[in-house]
């Protein structure tokens, strides 16, 4: 189909109003009917050096590697070589054994509730360290509680995806990078297409990654990993308008393997989700939307595939934080405008009511899923704003304890209690599915600050080591909360906090930012703390407290 020119421009000048002179970029490819129509990098791959982005520069992918791992399994499934119902433990023998099992499509589909590896080490040391394939897999082997039981809950996993890089490994004889070589990138000609490693860690024409802060400070991102299946893959955006073009020409692939692909996973119980292997599910104007970002090393990714539309889009950034969502949203913009059938077609329909309250200060706040994952909402611009892990939305008011997200048509209620107080709030899908990755929640209960006295706060004083980690967390008492100090990491400055449905101080903390989550206090049969467990961003993990240590101070 003949591509107008004036959208060709008008893609141009989504990224020339984004990179500002003199700064890191984006490349983005556009392919429709299976071919490549716009190609075109933006901004500098190095910045100290002035050297400009191409479109054979070479970017970390991130998180969209995970589509790629997921591939590699559903070749070897199409081989006979594997089930998804197969249970890891048969090929990681190291692992713990979780009762119920968790199975290969429990790791596909981010049900396997292991926790996150990555968030984990976290608390173990600073994330730019190197990061070593023993150090992971020695991670992954002590973690022996889960978040939920396999297949329960849907929650975003690092962990099962580096489980499913290793079980390509073991079932192939060879490695994901090397698996993938051989089936996926020398058949479609992904040239550039590679995995880093502690032998390869530097790439000819490759990216650096930059962060730029709220105060538009540029920093170089330091940071590197012998670890991938998760992330670390590395491409050029020619290399991923070879991938987009192969999801229509299915040159790699036959129609079983990708109805496979595309088609939603779903819990034990039977409940859909709106993720697929590798790729999450959405709709945009009315349009399905198959995609899925990437975040890694100071870059920032996006794959969006409209498969009404035959048209995909990839774009590669080596800068952080920018918005490559919506960008792919724009760039289909600028090409089904040309087409009455889609410019016509529905969208979610948004009806806001005016007549109540424009100001719902009982809504805002912080609130907590069963997990601990923090979800923080403030009012902004006439619109209920929901700020979750990495992703901020907004909602319009559809009624008084109601909110709709005009894009996705999700929807946001409030729960009150017998006084009329908000408790809790419920998210759900326009079409009743499970809620989409960039939204993990379905209900989440609102906190409000607690009180308590010094003498109070000293009980919780101490050292506290985690057993499945290695490593040791000192509390301590500071201004009206706690101060939780560790050699290496930075300091959670933890504050007490209850919540609106127990309406009673349960020995929880959380301090002001995301990380890390929510921090609740055990007791034993004696009333005595005996440790605390962190559950949110990802991680379940207990801190037990340790004895004083003995003074050994000489008398004088």
């Amino acid at each position: 189909m003949h591509t107008n020119s004036r959208a060709i421009l008008d893609i141009d000048d989504i990224f020339c109003d984004l990179i500002e002179p003199d700064s890191p970029g984006v490349a983005v490819g556009v392919v429709r009917n299976g071919e490549p129509i716009y190609t075109r990098a933006f901004g500098l791959a190095n910045v100290e050096h002035r050297v400009a982005n191409t479109t054979s520069t070479v970017f970390d992918i991130g998180s969209m590697t995970k589509q790629f791992t997921a591939f590699a399994i559903l070749l070897l499934v199409r081989d006979g070589k594997l089930n998804l119902d197969d249970e890891i433990c048969n090929f990681v023998t190291e692992l713990p054994e979780f009762n119920p099992p968790i199975r290969i499509r429990h790791c596909l589909y981010h049900t396997c509730g292991l926790t996150d590896w990555i968030f984990a080490l976290e608390l173990t040391g600073p994330a730019e360290d190197y990061i070593s394939e023993k150090r992971a897999f020695r991670t992954i082997m002590g973690l022996s509680e889960t978040m939920f039981s396999a297949g329960q809950e849907h929650s975003y996993n690092n962990t099962g995806y580096l489980l499913l890089a290793w079980i390509v490994g073991i079932v192939a004889g060879k490695t994901l990078h090397e698996f993938l070589q051989e089936r996926v990138f020398e058949p479609l000609r992904m040239s550039h297409a590679t995995f880093l490693s502690k032998q390869q860690n530097l790439l000819p024409a490759m990216a650096q990654g930059y962060w730029r802060d709220e105060d538009r400070v540029l920093y170089r991102f330091s940071g590197s990993s012998d670890v991938y299946g998760d992330g670390m893959m590395h491409a050029s955006i020619k290399d991923m308008v070879c991938w987009l073009q192969n999801l229509t020409t299915r040159t790699v692939g036959d129609a079983e393997l990708f109805e496979m692909f595309f088609a939603p996973g779903s819990l034990d119980g039977g409940q859909k989700l709106r993720y697929a292997a590798g790729w999450e599910l959405d709709r945009y104007r009315g349009l399905q939307a198959i995609r899925h970002g990437g975040l890694g090393n100071g870059f920032q990714s996006h794959i969006a595939w409209f498969p009404q539309a035959n048209v995909g889009i990839a774009i590669l950034g080596n800068m952080r934080p920018y918005l490559p969502w919506p960008m792919a949203n724009k760039v289909l913009d600028k090409l089904v405008g040309l087409r009455e059938d889609v410019q016509n077609s529905p969208s979610p329909q948004i009806v806001t009511h005016k007549c109540v309250n424009t100001t719902p200060a009982d809504m805002t706040g912080r609130y907590f899923t069963a997990t601990g994952l923090p979800v923080f909402i403030d009012w902004c611009e006439n619109r209920l704003r929901i700020d979750i892990w990495l992703w901020r939305r907004r909602f319009e008011r559809q009624s008084a304890n109601a909110f709709k997200e005009p894009e996705s048509g999700d929807a946001v209620t409030f729960l009150r209690d017998s006084t009329g107080k908000v408790t809790q709030l419920s998210m759900s899908t326009q079409d009743g599915a499970c809620v989409s990755l960039h939204s993990p929640i379905r209900f989440a209960v609102k906190f409000e600050n607690a009180v308590l006295e010094s003498a109070e706060l000293q009980r919780y004083e101490g050292r506290y080591i985690s057993d499945e980690l290695e490593t040791i967390y000192r509390i301590v008492r500071e201004g009206g909360g706690l101060r939780a100090k560790h050699m290496r990491c930075h300091d959670w400055h933890l504050m007490p906090v209850k919540s609106c449905i127990a309406a009673a101080f349960e020995g929880e903390f959380a301090q002001a930012g995301a990380w890390p989550g929510l921090v609740k206090f055990e007791r034993n049969q004696n009333g005595d703390v005996k440790g605390f467990r962190v559950r949110g961003s990802h991680v379940n993990l207990f801190f037990r407290k340790l004895l004083p240590q003995p003074d050994h101070t000489v008398p004088c």
